[in-house]
């Protein structure tokens, strides 16, 4: 990589990816590390980067940079200082280059998180529905609360509704929110919603999922479990709790098809109230 800086004190490494001789801009991202593009690029596939000043240059036009810039490089003022770090970045722009666009799918959640707030902050519109795609066939079971806010925040109504059902047992998170709006449609919501999954949780117990005689006593433990919140059943940690340890391996996988099935039948479209249809009077 080289190192690029009119001042020494300011010296950083330029990304190997992003190193065009004929840059006419230069980002830099929050760990040091500098990458030369072109504004025709960000302002084609970006709606924030078209409407920044930054992109209005006198160094370029409509067939790209000019001689005087190509001649004189980049000066210092040309740096434009980013929050995203260097991977993030890497990513985002690889969407604003006629090429083809990065793989994403085995991105860690935290990574893929970072990409998509910043596709959201600049209006990369291709990356932005790329990472929603990502969100919901890779990440919406195991990390159902954060992709829900993040939906709920950015305006993406069907995303929010595939996950509010999976974030029932996080109620008491979500009844902290600072968002007073939020605090609102999520009590209307939870309240819509318990009497349903304890219905549903009542029937697959009646159902007698399991013959032995130890089954009664099991069925009591699970009910004082679960406590009247049957919803905690989404979260697979109400299995190991202490009281159920001395359970027949028989009542103990009865106990875990329940929750299965539950979980299936709460899932599924229609069982439960949709979170955007809850009170419409307020904007989403």
């Amino acid at each position: 990589m080289d190192i690029y800086s009119d001042d020494p004190g300011l010296a950083s490494t330029v990304s190997e990816r992003f190193c065009a001789p004929d840059a006419d801009l230069i980002i830099r991202s929050s760990d040091g590390i500098l990458f030369k593009v072109h504004r025709q690029n960000l302002a084609a596939h970006s709606e924030a980067f078209f409407s920044a000043s930054l992109i209005s240059s006198t160094s370029t036009d409509e067939s790209g940079p000019t001689e005087a810039a190509t001649s004189k490089g980049i000066s210092q003022e040309d740096i434009v200082e980013f929050t995203e770090d260097s991977k993030t970045l890497d990513l985002l722009l690889q969407f604003m280059y006629r090429q083809r666009q990065p793989n994403i799918t085995n991105l860690k959640y935290s990574q893929l998180m970072a990409l998509a707030e910043a596709a959201e902050k600049y209006e990369v519109y291709a990356a932005m529905g790329t990472c929603v795609a990502v969100f919901e066939s890779k990440f919406i079971d195991s990390n159902s609360l954060g992709i829900f806010k993040f939906a709920r925040k950015h305006g993406y109504p069907n995303l929010v509704d595939k996950t509010a059902p999976r974030v029932l047992h996080r109620s008491e998170d979500l009844q902290k929110s600072a968002l007073v709006d939020l605090r609102l449609r999520w009590h209307t919501y939870f309240d819509r919603c318990v009497p349903i999954v304890w219905k549903e949780f009542i029937d697959l117990l009646d159902s007698s999922p399991c013959s032995c005689r130890s089954w009664p006593k099991t069925e009591t433990l699970i009910l004082r479990v679960v406590g009247g919140k049957p919803h905690a059943l989404m979260n697979r940690a109400c299995l190991d709790d202490k009281s159920l340890q001395t359970t027949p391996a028989c009542c103990t996988k009865a106990l875990a098809n329940i929750r299965t099935a539950l979980k299936k039948k709460l899932l599924a479209d229609a069982t439960l109230p949709t979170f955007s249809s809850i009170n419409d009077d307020y904007s989403f």
